[in-house]
């Protein structure tokens, strides 16, 4: 007798996943392209309740600038769960958008500064770095507005700036009011004569 029989080979393969990312992106600049956490992976195309997910090792900003819809992409994505191995991803990237906005340094005078003095005819000098407290900028980021010369006698306020850039925002002092003294001055080596009473 004779068999009839055959055998078939066939092969099933691993379904498309699409990863994307789930999730809202946003931060003040700090020189950096790092992402806060709160994103995830989400996974287009599983099959019913198979148990399969996704992570990603990494996500970016573009760049660290500030700005906004800035490109954010997670890289390094993986299948994990007991039916990863019936899917492959379509791609182990995905992008989203995020924002980046700009810092916002501070400045103020240091506790005690006060250039107030007596007139001397010597301008009054810019402070300087000792003379700040400052936070989110550098020394060399200030600029000083007087409203005036200050050499003469007289009342003059002084302001410290920060200029606005494109990854942070402008900042300046309060108005510091300072004082040059009008000089005292004292009569020396005067001598008074006497005489005798002549009715002039």
């Amino acid at each position: 007798m004779s068999s009839n029989a055959c055998e078939l080979n066939f092969t099933i393969d691993p379904a498309p996943l699409t990863p994307s990312i789930t999730g809202t992106a946003a931060k003040t600049y700090d020189g950096t392209t790092a992402v806060p956490a709160g994103l995830s992976i989400t996974l287009t195309g599983i099959v019913g309740s198979d148990d399969v997910t996704a992570t990603a090792t990494g996500y970016a900003y573009d760049n660290a600038n500030a700005g906004e819809d800035k490109t954010i992409t997670a890289s390094g994505i993986t299948l994990e769960g007991d039916s990863k191995d019936n899917y492959t991803l379509s791609s182990t990237t995905a992008t989203t958008t995020g924002t980046i906005t700009k810092s916002q340094p501070t400045i103020a005078f240091a506790g005690g500064y006060n250039p107030s003095k007596d007139y001397d005819g010597q301008t009054i000098p810019n402070p300087t770095a000792d003379d700040l407290t400052i936070t989110g900028a550098n020394f060399s980021d200030v600029t000083f507005a007087w409203s005036a010369t200050p050499r003469d006698a007289g009342t003059y306020t002084l302001t410290a700036n920060i200029k606005e850039t494109p990854n942070t925002a402008a900042a300046s002092t309060s108005p510091l009011t300072v004082t040059i003294n009008k000089a005292t001055l004292t009569a020396t080596g005067a001598t008074v004569a006497s005489k005798t009473y002549d009715t002039t």
